[in-house]
């Protein structure tokens, strides 16, 4: 979405607002957690989720577009959403070692098993959500 910086804290408590609508019209719903993740600044779990999950995006992303808050982010699928738990993240410059490159690809297929949503986060954050970069604006509770 925009960067958040932008917004007046009148837009941001109408944002807060039209999201705890949004969430609160949704119950908790279950992430399949399976397979390594590698991507050239980090390494991740995939987490993959039912239809639930896309309900959940458009909804909010209908509600957000209706007070004037759009997304320029382009998806890779609009048909199937992930989302990931980052691991770890790399240093700049680093390069990951031939037995780490080894543990992410025997993990590539592996189950983690299953992770219940039950509370999500607003915040304004950098692109790696680094704790010195963010901003928590308001905990949602999905159960």
């Amino acid at each position: 979405f925009q960067d958040g910086s932008n917004f007046s804290s009148e837009k941001i408590a109408e944002i807060i607002a039209v999201t705890k609508t949004v969430f609160n019209s949704h119950r908790p719903f279950i992430f399949k957690m399976q397979g390594s993740l590698a991507l050239p600044t980090s390494i991740g779990v995939r987490c993959y989720s039912s239809v639930k999950l896309k309900k959940l995006v458009c909804d909010l992303k209908s509600a957000l577009r209706e007070i004037g808050v759009t997304s320029d982010k382009k998806l890779f699928s609009e048909k199937v959403l992930f989302g990931n738990i980052t691991v770890c993240r790399f240093k700049p410059n680093y390069h990951p070692t031939e037995k780490l490159i080894e543990v992410v690809e025997k993990y590539k297929n592996f189950e983690f098993g299953n992770m219940k949503l039950l509370k999500t986060k607003l915040i304004h954050a950098n692109a790696v959500i680094s704790p010195n970069h963010t901003k928590i604006f308001v905990e949602f509770d999905l159960s």
